[in-house]
């Protein structure tokens, strides 16, 4: 059987369980192949930065400068 592309998924959010959780929910399907966590709006951009992944699962009250400007920082020009 021929498997469907990964995407690369990185983990934004500064709840631990949240971070432990959902890469056991995503294990359970083959879609997705989390590479990455990150539990800040900084470490999030150096991490996107770094790893350069499809997917992006950003917490939206994450601590720090916010998501909306992480997202703006991180948009593609």
């Amino acid at each position: 059987m021929i498997r469907p592309f990964i995407s690369p998924l990185l983990l934004a959010d500064d709840h631990p369980v949240v971070r432990d959780g959902i890469p056991n929910w995503l294990d359970r399907g083959q879609d997705f192949s989390v590479i990455g966590e990150a539990a800040n709006c900084e470490e999030t951009i150096r991490q996107v930065r770094g790893s350069r992944p499809d997917v992006v699962l950003l917490d939206v009250a994450m601590p720090g400068p916010g998501s909306v400007p992480v997202m703006e920082t991180l948009r593609p020009r």
